[in-house]
């Protein structure tokens, strides 16, 4: 379903002719980083980021689409290391306005303290936003996406996922564009 979702609306936006990038991201549970788990002290989480680029801003929808059928995710994520990574890639596109819309299926966690984790995601959140990147959480059967950014919707049923997207884009691309212009013709 989530596939499917991100497929529609990686069409949509290709075909607005709209920059974009699709990136998924996790904590890998089989390994762990310099000093274990036993040196609590100096690490936040234990194990090294695996992030998967599904389409970069500068290649061509079309010809990547497949990438999307290898999709795979799973939980243990450090949401806000990972969001401060994406958001710097999106930071150097030239584009005036920057979207970041993470979707969450519960509150992020990679092997540590949780609430470490949250509070760091709030503060990227955070950081995004005062660097002029809206940033949009859509939860998946978890409403912690609440708690942590301040444009959010929350989805019970995985159906739902498809037209939350579309919803937002609708909302965040579309409307905007058209309120810009009604702001110049007055």
């Amino acid at each position: 379903m989530e596939r499917d979702a991100c497929i529609a609306i990686s069409e949509a936006l290709d075909q607005l002719g709209i920059p974009f990038e699709v990136i998924s991201f996790q904590n890998d549970w089989n390994r762990e980083v310099h000093g274990g788990r036993g040196d609590t002290s100096a690490y936040n989480r234990f194990e090294p980021f695996i992030f998967r680029l599904y389409k970069g801003f500068n290649e061509k929808f079309k010809i990547v689409k497949t990438r999307f059928n290898r999709s795979y995710v799973t939980g243990n994520n450090a949401d806000g290391e990972a969001i401060r990574f994406i958001a710097k890639r999106l930071a150097d596109q030239p584009q005036a306005r920057k979207i970041l819309i993470v979707l969450s299926d519960g509150a992020p966690a990679a092997m540590g303290d949780n609430r470490i984790h949250l509070n760091d995601t709030k503060d990227a959140v955070k950081e995004c936003q005062a660097a002029g990147i809206e940033t949009i959480g859509i939860g998946i059967q978890d409403m912690t996406v609440a708690s942590i950014y301040p444009d959010h919707a929350v989805i019970s049923n995985l159906n739902d996922l498809a037209p939350a997207l579309f919803k937002l884009l609708k909302t965040y691309l579309i409307d905007h564009r058209r309120n810009r212009k009604l702001a110049r013709a007055s």
